[in-house]
């Protein structure tokens, strides 16, 4: 009985000898540079960058501080400044950790409309997907509307007739949709070129003298009373602005 513990033990181990023998083989061939072997598929690159992300981000959430007038106007300067550091913690910050989580763990580019499916089933993901739709289809419908409205005189006078101004916002609705049509890669440099494009403007005029010899920061504490402030418009507005951060998920597949 001895001999044969000891000779099951021998054999046992010359298995595990030319197992390891193997596995050095193995990982000898995926070093070698030379080796006739196809390698094994890697990820596919970022197609979008960190940087272009963030543009991304920025033209699909604030996209500037056009159209913010209206808030300042129904409650008051100092109100509208508590909300606008108030409301990106409250509102935005959960918006924005709920999209990166769900944009890792489901790293496809459908977005939202998978994570609805996903979570609540196909009815729930058909309504969610016609709901945003009618929802793109109003909300997008305002951005040249509103680009052309900041196209004025000194005097405040439109600067492009009706005639033009049809052809200008038909102009940009078609140029963004063929960049949509085109792929990921040019929606990418051309958010950062129109993010360069609307923050020059803001830049330039922090610095102009005229503007900082009348700047005022006492009329920043003023506030419109309670019984004449518009709620409905100003949180309105301001959650316009606002919102839009999962969107992001529909192009998490090619960032992750």
């Amino acid at each position: 009985p001895g001999l044969k513990t000891t000779s099951e033990e021998t054999g046992k181990m010359e298995d595990e000898i030319k197992l390891i023998d193997l596995n050095n083989e193995e990982l000898q061939q995926d070093t070698n540079p030379n080796s006739t072997e196809e390698p094994e598929e890697r990820a596919p690159p970022r197609v979008v960058s960190i940087w272009k992300m963030i543009a991304v981000a920025f033209l699909l959430t604030s996209g500037g501080p056009f159209g913010v007038e209206p808030s300042v106007a129904t409650a008051g300067p100092l109100v509208a400044l508590l909300a606008f550091i108030i409301l990106p913690i409250i509102y935005c910050l959960p918006q924005a950790l709920m999209t990166a989580e769900l944009g890792t763990m489901i790293s496809e580019n459908g977005g939202y409309v998978i994570w609805i499916e996903r979570g609540f089933g196909r009815f729930i993901g058909y309504l969610n997907s016609m709901n945003r739709l009618c929802c793109n289809i109003c909300d997008l419908a305002v951005y040249p509307v509103l680009f052309t409205d900041y196209l004025t005189t000194p005097s405040g006078a439109p600067l492009l007739n009706n005639g033009y101004n049809y052809l200008l916002k038909l102009g940009m609705v078609s140029t963004v949709g063929v960049l949509n049509v085109i792929g990921l890669e040019l929606v990418g440099i051309a958010s950062a070129i129109f993010t360069a494009i609307i923050l020059t403007p803001f830049i330039i005029e922090a610095g102009y003298p005229d503007v900082v010899e009348n700047l005022n920061p006492s009329v920043w504490v003023e506030t419109t009373s309670l019984k004449h402030m518009q709620w409905a418009l100003f949180f309105s507005v301001l959650l316009w602005n606002y919102t839009g951060w999962d969107q992001l998920g529909a192009i998490a597949d090619p960032f992750h």
